[in-house]
């Protein structure tokens, strides 16, 4: 399969949390647009669709299928190019997905710069470095944040995660082609900064350093003007470099760390083959706090794995109680990952006490992370989820009610703007609820019926597809290529 330069190009992202595979996204962006590509406005005018990919739960993975499905449906003579983790964790069901398409190629985490053998150009994929572009930002905490990519891949074997399967033993960035990307960034006005990286705690395994060398360099580098953040540190190597990141942490330069503990029980994190205490996790936290008062930690925690008692469940929420800003996920299991012990009732009554927990938390009000030039940033966090169902801020009475006011109101907007341009012969019928969505009802003089889930990164629940990503919230009858970006404009001008 290759690409000549002058093709339009489809880029899809299938995923609505990782800052790392956002910024991959950005990467495979500015490349296209390098070597000669056109990124195409509309997807139905696509020659080539590349879709990034996530597997990392079984949600992140249903937007992949509904993706390719809907590309193949609108497109059917385009060539796709899947990337991405889901591309090694469910391979035979992605290439059941791709089956039958008129050229098609996959390339996992591992294998992202073989990009160059299908679009050809001067530029190699590898020196390609661009800063976040918002339509690919991973999810709301890292909006506005430059990324800078240091490292794929970790050292790690966890149970309970399919991703190490895609990206492999780390591969780190030199430290001289990181602090390229900081100072490319202070250039551009861009003073928040945000490292990310797979395991950001196992950088320089493959070059013979520890994750301080580079850590060290960027604190001296960053100067008055640059807030630096981490996403994200595996504990384990974070205890073992303590000592020595200490002191960085505590120079004022970062803004923001991540550190998963993923569960406050030692005996439920070693079924997890995770080696490290969670008691020394959270005593380095307390040290780390009271050098450092106006870093946040932000930390995940993982609820219903293996045959996690009450008590371990009750050692978890404790355990969050450390950290600035904790985040809960019920246990999903994954290709090559163990099975679903717990009843489903189990999970959902966690999930509700997770959900009272962070209430709690949020009523007490969160900690503000500090960025460059004395701005704040209100914090985001994830909300715990129940398996095979929404859940989110959207749950509450308050949430509900919130979001069927603005449903109200889009329907008040849209009726006093009859000339807004929804394509000819749509009308727009109705304005529901569903979810955490906006699910905008459309009818066409011919009677065909369509409908368009909409949200908005400041609604409740976080960010939903925005920009190109409408694409792929249509349901019902397949839309004609006009009516696609006449709802964005329609949108834009609403919102």
């Amino acid at each position: 399969m290759h690409v000549w330069p002058g093709t339009r190009v489809a880029l899809h992202q299938a995923f609505r949390c990782c800052p790392f595979a956002g910024a991959v996204s950005s990467q495979v962006h500015d490349y296209l647009e390098a070597n000669g590509f056109v990124l195409a406005a509309n997807p139905d005018e696509a020659e080539v669709h590349i879709v990034n990919t996530c597997g990392s739960d079984a949600a992140q993975a249903q937007i992949t299928w509904d993706t390719l499905a809907e590309v193949r449906r609108r497109t059917p003579e385009a060539r796709i190019v899947a990337l991405g983790c889901l591309v090694s964790i469910e391979p035979r069901r992605l290439a059941e997905a791709l089956a039958g398409t008129p050229g098609s190629a996959r390339l996992d985490p591992r294998h992202t710069a073989e990009l160059d053998t299908i679009f050809g150009g001067p530029v190699r994929y590898a020196d390609v470095q661009p800063a976040l572009r918002n339509e690919y930002v991973g999810n709301d905490f890292a909006k506005d944040w430059f990324h800078i990519v240091a490292s794929t891949g970790c050292l790690g074997s966890c149970s309970f995660c399919a991703i190490r399967r895609a990206t492999g033993r780390p591969r780190s960035r030199p430290v001289a082609d990181v602090l390229a990307d900081m100072a490319r960034g202070r250039e551009a006005g861009r003073f928040d900064q945000l490292l990310v990286s797979t395991d950001l705690s196992a950088w320089g395994h493959d070059l013979g350093l520890t994750v301080v060398a580079l850590l060290r360099a960027l604190t001296e580098a960053a100067g008055e003007e640059v807030r630096l953040a981490g996403e994200s540190f595996e504990p384990t190597l974070f205890l073992e470099h303590f000592e020595a990141l200490l002191p960085l942490f505590a120079s004022g330069r970062w803004a923001y760390v991540g550190l998963p503990i993923q569960s406050g029980s030692a005996r439920v994190l070693r079924s997890m083959s995770r080696t490290y205490d969670p008691a020394a996790v959270q005593r380095a936290v307390q040290r780390l706090k009271a050098a450092a008062p106006d870093l946040v930690l932000r930390t995940d925690l993982i609820f219903g794995f293996g045959e996690e008692t009450e008590a371990e469940f009750e050692a978890s929420l404790e355990a969050s109680r450390a950290f600035d800003l904790p985040s809960f996920n019920a246990y999903q299991p994954r290709p090559g990952t163990p099975p679903l012990l717990l009843a489903p009732e189990v999970l959902v009554a966690r999930r509700d006490r997770a959900l009272a927990e962070l209430k709690s938390r949020a009523e007490g009000g969160w900690a503000t992370i500090r960025k460059a030039g004395g701005a704040a940033q209100a914090a985001h966090r994830s909300e715990p989820a129940e398996a095979g169902a929404a859940s989110g801020p959207w749950e509450s009475p308050e949430g509900r009610a919130w979001l069927t006011d603005q449903a109200r109101r889009f329907l008040l907007l849209v009726r006093k703007r009859p000339d807004l341009p929804l394509g000819a012969g749509w009308h727009l019928a109705e304005v529901t609820v569903e979810a955490d969505a906006l699910v905008l009802g459309l009818v066409h003089t011919s009677g065909v019926r369509t409908a368009l889930g909409l949200r908005h990164p400041d609604w409740p629940g976080g960010a939903m597809a925005r920009g190109p990503r409408y694409f792929f919230q249509h349901r019902g009858e397949v839309l004609p290529a006009g009516l696609d970006p006449s709802l964005k404009i329609a949108v834009r001008t609403l919102i």
